[in-house]
């Protein structure tokens, strides 16, 4: 029987996923579970890390590129850590650095880009980051109109 939608059509459940990433914690930005979960789904995958503060950049379109030194060094970091992870896929995996309120940005860039999928990873160790992580993940479940996935500890 074919694939719903044609001969070649995707059968992925979740085509396009957005991958949230604190590269904070620069010793693992990524953790396997969550490569794990790319990969098992062989789904476009767009990773994103929000910051906390305004720049000059505002809006879907021209957000995600790095705004100063600091960025750019995070979003090589992961560029070769997605590389070692997702090799196989030969594909390029976007990067994005949001800014601004980070569940509020993760839900509006999910919208934007048409994801299926959000992938919040596993809350960082301090008890600060903590609770900052869960009361993102409580308002993107609680906000976005896309399905999410949070990762445990």
């Amino acid at each position: 029987m074919a694939a719903p939608g044609g001969a070649g059509a995707r059968t992925d459940p979740f085509p396009r996923i957005l991958l949230t990433v604190d590269l904070r914690d620069r010793a693992v930005p990524v953790p396997a579970s969550a490569w794990e979960v790319v990969r098992r789904f062989g789904s476009e995958v767009t990773l994103c890390h929000v910051v906390m503060r305004p720049t000059a950049s505002a809006g879907n379109e021209t957000d995600g590129a790095p705004a100063n030194a600091e960025e750019t060094e995070m979003v090589a970091g992961l560029r070769t850590s997605a590389v070692a992870a997702l090799q196989e896929r030969g594909r390029a995996v976007p990067i994005k650095i949001l800014h601004g309120d980070p569940g509020q940005r993760i839900c509006e860039f999910a919208a934007f880009l048409g994801t299926d999928l959000i992938v919040l990873g596993p809350r960082p160790k301090s008890s600060f980051a903590r609770s900052l992580r869960g009361s993102v993940s409580k308002y993107v479940l609680d906000n976005s109109r896309r399905n999410v996935l949070v990762l445990g500890d």
